[in-house]
């Protein structure tokens, strides 16, 4: 089953023949609302947002949990490499109405405390938020900030990268995928 040249970038551990058409088209609508989200007008990127983040309901058309359950990957990897994604195109959201992935709230829990958690919350739902908004509702947040932890400050900007993508040079599931092909 040979496919065109746009999955051989997509996930590097596959071949083409990895995938079934079903899975491609799974594949191809969720690199769809990430190019828009990116690279789209501003509705676009807004309805794309919706979709990755807020579960937008469209009727007839798979949800990013459909996409996901159809591929056997957690919806939340989609979400978190998002954010990075977000990051590397110096792009900001406010207002998205997605909790934090457990994983990442455990983790924070872990190596911080839970009143951390509520600014790991607010970066989470406000991607690339300006650091004196943020020390405006959250004294803890500078936790988040100088350990590094799962955030990263860009002139004066937060993103919930899951890893900071400039300390972490040996993080190798940033570069699975790849949404430009």
């Amino acid at each position: 089953m040979k496919h065109s040249k746009k999955l051989s970038g997509l996930v590097n551990s596959l071949s083409d023949d990895d995938l079934n058409c079903i899975e491609l088209n799974m594949v191809s609508i969720i690199r769809s609302h990430i190019k828009s989200a990116l690279v789209g007008t501003k509705y676009q990127k807004n309805q794309s947002i919706l979709w990755i983040y807020e579960e937008l309901f469209q009727p007839g058309k798979p949800s990013l949990q459909d996409c996901c359950h159809v591929l056997n990957m957690p919806h939340e990897l989609i979400r978190i490499r998002m954010q990075c994604e977000l990051y590397k195109n110096n792009i900001a959201f406010n207002n998205i109405k997605c909790n934090l992935p457990v994983v990442l709230n455990e983790e924070i829990t872990y190596h911080c405390n839970k009143e951390v958690v509520l600014s790991a919350m607010f970066i989470w739902q406000n991607p690339g938020v300006i650091i004196k908004d943020i020390d405006k509702h959250f004294i803890n947040s500078r936790l988040l900030i100088e350990r590094n932890l799962v955030v990263v400050n860009s002139s004066g900007q937060l993103w919930m990268t899951c890893r900071n993508p400039n300390l972490n040079h040996n993080i190798h599931w940033t570069k699975c995928w790849s949404f430009y092909d």
